[in-house]
């Protein structure tokens, strides 16, 4: 992956958060765009195992660090739930689940990252709480789905903290145990 690739998904994501809130950020060249637009001019930007495994550690941490940025900003409780906002925000966790398996994998650990993924962690338990005390179940399926991954994001954090890091002979790796679990996860459409 290359310096530019990561640049253009952090400037992405921060697009994103702007547009959760009802504003918009404009390239370095000042057009504006839509999330659709964004998504159009940047396939790459559609996270995918494949893509995910190009990334080395360093890339892959940073992602982590820009995610943690942006969730608490993204799923604040102020954020009514509805469709649209729940299809925005299933794209976020789309990226976190697929960058944790990567850490996983990568063997990515540092005092940072941990710092990253306990923020990520709390973020995910507030959401969770957020959005079951709203009555999801009668809001749709993208609240619904929205949901039940961020349950998994948040179980699957404490399993990539340093303190839980080291493997043991016959302990299912990470992705290979979210994957048999939690299947559904990896198939989620792209939003």
């Amino acid at each position: 992956m290359s310096a530019t690739w990561v640049s253009d998904v952090v400037f992405y994501f921060k697009n994103l958060r702007l547009q959760v809130h009802g504003t918009r950020e404009c390239e370095p060249s000042g057009v504006a765009r839509s999330r659709d637009e964004w998504m159009a001019a940047y396939p790459s930007l559609s996270p995918s195992v494949d893509t995910l495994r190009q990334m080395d550690s360093v890339e892959t941490c940073k992602m982590v660090e820009v995610l943690a940025e942006v969730m608490p900003k993204t799923t604040a409780a102020t954020i009514s739930v509805d469709e649209g906002t729940a299809a925005r925000q299933l794209h976020v966790c789309r990226w976190l689940f697929l960058l944790l398996v990567n850490l996983d994998e990568l063997q990515a650990r540092d005092e940072g990252v941990a710092a990253d993924l306990q923020a990520i962690r709390k973020h995910c338990d507030a959401w969770r709480a957020h959005l079951m005390s709203t009555g999801v179940g009668s809001v749709g399926e993208s609240c619904r789905e929205l949901l039940a991954s961020v349950s998994v994001i948040s179980a699957l954090v404490k399993r990539v903290l340093p303190a839980e890091m080291t493997h043991t002979q016959g302990r299912t790796p990470c992705a290979e145990l979210c994957c048999a679990s939690y299947g559904w996860v990896i198939s989620w459409r792209t939003v």
